[in-house]
């Protein structure tokens, strides 16, 4: 079932921050790279929290 959300969440982030990409919100990045990065720090402050 993690498994499952571990490749859920990244690509609903992902689409999130493509829309914000076209819509011109956010400037053009490497949206990968940035929802790699929102990942690991959701995974470090949670095991900060616990």
């Amino acid at each position: 079932m993690l498994e499952t959300y571990e490749k859920v969440i990244p690509a609903a982030l992902e689409g999130c921050l493509r829309a914000c990409i076209s819509a011109g919100h956010v400037r053009p990045i490497n949206d990968s790279l940035l929802v790699y990065q929102y990942v690991l720090y959701s995974h470090v402050w949670a095991l900060k929290q616990w």
